[in-house]
């Protein structure tokens, strides 16, 4: 008997097993190979900063060109700059944007139409996602966590969700984490990818 679909949030798409893939690393390190596996040399990876610092050693480390899109601060909440950011896409000609949802360090939860807005910039552009979603369990009550691909059509189709049960549960001794891919042309690309680096 196949197990049960799982989903990626209580109105969110369904998870197939086979679509996640658990890997003996920690996000850090995890994301210094998705970025080698999902990129090539030279090619433009935006962030949104201040952000989680090993996001730009993963991007610089890999001999990519760092896009930094900088977040806007109102009154001690920050807000995302989408004219910024997507100019900086078409400017820079993107190719992938590791997006921090929650983000570390601000600590915003951000909002489904936040999320909307930089998805279709995204699509439009042909850039892809790698969204880091570790933090996804630390939320004040009346807050709502979206996860990135259930913020809009189709956003599954050049996502890839990164997952892990250390914040949640104190366990980042054990370096393992979760990768959601459920675009079928992504995964193999992903899939191959990991078999080349040995994760």
């Amino acid at each position: 008997k196949n197990p049960p679909e799982k989903k990626t949030g209580e109105d969110g798409l369904p998870i197939p097993p086979y679509a996640v893939y658990n890997i003996g690393n920690s996000n850090p390190e995890n994301l210094l190979d998705f970025v080698q596996i999902l990129s090539e040399p030279g090619d433009a990876v935006i962030v949104n900063t201040p952000v989680y610092y090993p996001f730009l050693h993963a991007v610089k480390n890999n001999n990519r060109k760092l896009i930094c899109s900088d977040l806007i601060n109102e009154d001690g909440k920050y807000h995302i700059d989408y004219e910024d950011f997507e100019k900086k896409i078409t400017d820079n000609k993107v190719k992938m944007f590791i997006l921090c949802n929650p983000h570390n360090p601000v600590g915003r939860v951000w909002r489904k139409e936040e999320l909307r807005r930089m998805g279709e910039i995204c699509k439009e552009h042909h850039v892809l996602v790698l969204s880091d979603e570790i933090h996804h369990d630390f939320v004040f009550p009346g807050i709502t966590y979206t996860p990135f691909v259930c913020a809009g059509e189709n956003f599954q189709e050049f996502t890839l969700t990164c997952t892990a049960p250390s914040k949640t549960f104190n366990l980042a001794g054990l370096k393992t984490s979760n990768i959601i891919v459920l675009n079928e042309s992504l995964r193999q690309t992903f899939r191959k990818g990991v078999t080349r680096a040995g994760l």
